[in-house]
C-alpha cells in the first residue's frame, strides 16, 4: 500500500517538475555570486567524467583489482549514453 502511495506522489511531483522547472531555472540564474562562480567551475572540473573516470581507473589499478576494471568501464560508458540519450529526449 505504501509503494503505491509513493508511486503515485512521484508521479505528480515529475508531472509538477515539468511546469515550474523554466520559473527555477530563472530564479536560480538570478543568484549569481562572482566569489561562487570561481569554486563552482572548480568543482565542476573535479566532478567531470574524464577526470572521476582516470582516478577511479588509477585506483583499480593501484590496489590490483584488475578484474573490477571491465564492469566499471563498461558501467561508466553505458551511464553515459543513457545520460546522454535522457538529455535528449528531455532537451536539456
Amino acid at each position: 500500500m505504501k509503494k503505491r502511495y509513493f508511486f503515485i506522489l512521484f508521479g505528480l511531483l515529475f508531472i509538477i517538475s515539468f511546469f515550474i522547472d523554466k520559473q527555477v531555472t530563472l530564479l536560480s540564474q538570478g543568484l549569481r555570486n562572482s566569489n561562487l562562480d570561481v569554486l563552482m567551475k572548480f568543482v565542476s572540473i573535479i566532478g567531470a567524467s574524464y577526470f572521476v573516470f582516470a582516478f577511479i581507473t588509477i585506483l583499480f589499478i593501484f590496489r590490483k583489482k584488475y578484474r573490477d576494471l571491465l564492469p566499471f568501464w563498461v558501467g561508466f560508458l553505458f551511464s553515459g549514453i543513457i545520460s546522454l540519450l535522457l538529455k535528449i529526449i528531455v532537451n536539456r
